[in-house]
């Protein structure tokens, strides 16, 4: 079976740290509230394919997505001495707590203080901007197929967690890279936006270039 770095303990701080609890409005009753996902992990170890195999039908399951999608990469499977994808199922329950009914989100460009996206710096010390984050890799383009642009909406909540990830459909944009493209957007991490000092949900209108199945092109971040 395929296994996270560092085993299932490693595996259970890095949810622990990971997952925030997002405002989902009222209390829903006295039980706790749980999220299953289904991902892949594929014969390289990257993850792929998360969808919501059982929900509760607000932004917890957005949120358990996007956990799941940012996961480093595992250590494949393997059958008969070869690496294979494998299916694999993550639970995630969330205790009931009252919290305030959603705020209806601004569009990005209304707003006083607009969001404010968190540059990831890497290991090796090169900072991937939100240009580089707007890649994507899909195994749904032919290698030597040009890169095809995706327009996206989603929203960024008062956290500065994203939700409700709505890729645009069209010639050449297939399910599969429409996947990929809601993937890419759920890992991005940024800075809540500001209406008159107040925290305030946004949507955002983006675009994701997804390339063949190889590494897309790194731009150096500016100084």
């Amino acid at each position: 079976m395929p296994q996270f770095p560092g085993q299932q303990a490693a595996l259970s701080r890095y949810f622990a740290q990971a997952f925030r609890v997002p405002a989902v409005g009222p209390a829903s009753g006295a039980g706790p509230r749980r999220v299953f996902i289904n991902f892949v992990i594929a014969a390289d170890g990257h993850i792929c394919n998360a969808q919501v195999q059982k929900g509760t039908g607000d932004a917890l399951e957005a949120e358990a997505l996007r956990v799941v999608a940012s996961m480093p990469n595992w250590y494949p499977g393997y059958q008969n001495g070869e690496a294979v994808a494998v299916s694999y199922t993550q639970s995630f329950t969330v205790p009931p707590t009252p919290v305030a009914a959603e705020v209806p989100a601004l569009p990005a460009d209304k707003v006083s203080q607009p969001p404010r996206f968190i540059v990831v710096k890497q290991s090796n010390g090169v900072e991937l901007t939100l240009e580089n984050q707007l890649r994507a890799n899909s195994a749904g383009l032919p290698d030597g197929h040009a890169p095809i642009t995706v327009p996206v909406q989603f929203v960024i909540d008062t956290t500065g967690l994203v939700s409700q990830v709505k890729p645009r459909s069209g010639p050449g944009i297939t399910q599969r890279i429409q996947q990929r493209v809601e993937e890419t957007v759920y890992r991005l991490r940024w800075e809540p936006a500001r209406q008159q000092g107040r925290k305030v949900p946004v949507t955002y209108q983006a675009v994701v270039t997804v390339y063949p199945n190889y590494a897309a092109p790194i731009t150096p971040a500016k100084k």
